[in-house]
């Protein structure tokens, strides 16, 4: 974004826990912004609490709750569908109401999947397990590359080209795990992770996506 533009469109908390929205407060305090999506699971902590009350003061901003089956279309025919939570999420735990999107671009697609552990990925399979539009160019794995997410049925349901890691360099988590990276490479994708590259920024034209 250039330094002038202090606007945002649609900001979005895939779930409450602090390595997702810790710097959230200070968009909504830098920036005006018009339309801000969550799965509605109530803030327990500081930095959760510090966001909902940021968010209930931000003038004009419309605040609502994901649900499967909404679009987002994002101009220039792209658009994001909301793929999970189709119920309430409220009083489970945060990563199994995190928001799965699918951002879709002429040819190319993206599954955003925040936290979602791996019977989160069942379930969306079992929504509809004739749905055509799972096949996806790029996969932001589950939970940092987590052992209990990115199954092998979620890998073969989505077929991505590119898998994409985001993980601190040598986090005490030991993310991301060998048997997800084995799991991965039983698939055939390509693998990019932050810890090798830093930020991993894609570029699509609608017929194929660039890393740069």
């Amino acid at each position: 974004m250039a330094f002038f533009d202090r606007s945002i469109d649609l900001l979005i908390e895939t779930h409450p826990d602090k390595d997702h929205i810790a710097g959230l407060t200070d968009v909504l305090g830098r920036y005006a912004v018009s339309y801000f999506m969550s799965p509605g699971i109530p803030g327990t902590t500081a930095t959760s609490r510090g966001l909902d009350e940021a968010v209930q003061k931000e003038a004009g901003m419309h605040s609502f709750i994901a649900r499967r089956g909404m679009r987002i279309h994002l101009g220039g025919e792209a658009y994001a569908d909301v793929l999970y939570p189709d119920h309430d999420v409220s009083k489970g735990e945060t990563n199994e109401g995190s928001i799965v999107m699918h951002v879709v671009y002429g040819k190319t697609s993206f599954m955003l999947t925040g936290d979602a552990p791996s019977d989160v990925e069942a379930h969306i399979i079992a929504l509809d397990p004739n749905d055509r539009e799972l096949p996806t160019t790029v996969l932001k794995v589950g939970h940092h590359g987590s052992k209990y997410s990115t199954s092998d049925a979620w890998l073969a349901a989505l077929k991505p080209q590119i898998v994409a890691i985001s993980a601190g360099e040598n986090n005490s988590y030991g993310h991301p795990n060998p048997e997800t990276i084995a799991r991965i490479k039983n698939e055939g994708a390509q693998i990019l992770s932050t810890m090798d590259r830093g930020t991993l920024r894609f570029v699509s034209d609608g017929q194929m996506v660039a890393v740069k």
